[in-house]
């Protein structure tokens, strides 16, 4: 069936004027080949994340702009908030069938921008319909721009308040001879204080970022290890205690003669959950360094990596490789633990 194009400067004029009619910004992506389904001059898809009352708002502002513009069909789709969203987006562009405006993070833009899969806007055509630098907070307003091109309005703008104790900033040498926190202007100087007289830069330090994360690990594991070695030595049978006891074994000989052999097996069930979950480390690394590879990426995992080559450079066939060779890993450790098993219990038959 054919289908009227879609040319670009018809939808910046779109686009922007739906810009002004909903006070938002937005990322231009790149024209899908699936954009147009109407009979309208213009056609423009717009994927949005959002529900609720900030749903309800845009619906309304979308129905008056398509009052207004009859000429312009906005086919626009609502999608869950999260990180699904940027999957299918990638994936949406991949099959040429991404939509022509959407709703993303300005920390996402970077990813998306120039060469792969955004656009950027003209500036003069979105001052024509009253989208102007000058009525933007400037940090704002560049964090849309990437080598001197506009990719992205900033919309969305959300203020946060900041608690703090005087004691402990006092003690961390953030508190100021007036009582007021002392200003901290980048990361380095926040995770760079002295707090007790300890210098602790634990995730701005390529010496001590991989450290933050092994600890973050252990702890978030014991819980469920200390389980299974608590189950483990309920299991052990009273008598061979009572026995050992007879025959005047001390405490240290029945640990080590008793408690350790029979703990073989669980040990080596822990050993193996411990490697695995090792390899497959990577909720620790988003949630403390903001999904970022830590300083001089110390701290990229290999479930990070394969990550940003599948779903950030869409080098997918290399992410699929790493994805193969990552299972093969696993296998062997794996397969490793039940051949030392089956050995084990051939050996005391």
């Amino acid at each position: 069936m054919g289908r009227p194009d879609l040319n670009r400067r018809q939808l910046l004029a779109a686009a922007g004027g739906l810009a002004v009619a909903g006070s938002f910004g937005f990322a231009a992506l790149g024209t899908g080949a699936d954009a147009l389904a109407s009979s309208a001059d213009t056609r423009v898809r717009y994927w949005n994340l959002f529900s609720g009352g900030d749903g309800s708002n845009m619906i309304a502002m979308l129905d008056a702009f398509r009052a207004a513009n009859p000429g312009i069909d906005v086919k626009d789709s609502t999608l869950q908030w999260g990180n699904p969203f940027y999957t299918k987006l990638a994936m949406a562009a991949a099959g040429n069938r991404a939509p022509d405006l959407g709703v993303m993070h300005l920390g996402r833009v970077t990813g998306f921008s120039p060469g792969r899969l955004l656009d950027p806007w003209d500036v003069e055509l979105l001052a024509g319909y009253g989208v102007r630098e000058a009525d933007f907070n400037p940090a704002l307003w560049q964090r849309g721009v990437i080598d001197g091109r506009l990719y992205a309005l900033p919309l969305d703008i959300h203020v946060q308040l900041c608690f703090y104790r005087k004691d402990v900033l006092k003690k961390a040498g953030l508190l100021g001879a007036d009582g007021r926190m002392v200003p901290v202007t980048s990361a380095d100087d926040w995770f760079g204080v002295h707090v007790l007289g300890i210098e602790t830069p634990w995730l701005t330090d390529k010496s001590y970022a991989m450290l933050a994360i092994v600890i973050t690990t252990l702890w978030w594991t014991v819980g469920f290890s200390f389980l299974l070695y608590l189950a483990a030595l309920q299991s052990i049978p009273d008598h061979l205690y009572e026995a050992a006891k007879l025959d005047g074994a001390n405490a240290w000989h029945r640990m080590v003669h008793i408690t350790l052999p029979m703990l073989r097996n669980i040990t080596g069930l822990v050993v193996t959950l411990q490697i695995l979950a090792s390899l497959q480390v990577f909720d620790q690394a988003v949630v403390m360094l903001d999904f970022g590879p830590g300083p001089e990426n110390s701290t990229r995992t290999f479930v990070q990596y394969t990550l940003e080559e599948g779903f950030t450079s869409y080098r997918v066939g290399y992410a699929s490789a790493i994805s193969v060779i990552f299972f093969v890993i696993i296998a062997v450790v794996a397969l490793a633990r039940m051949w030392l098993l089956r050995n084990r219990e051939e050996a005391t038959r």
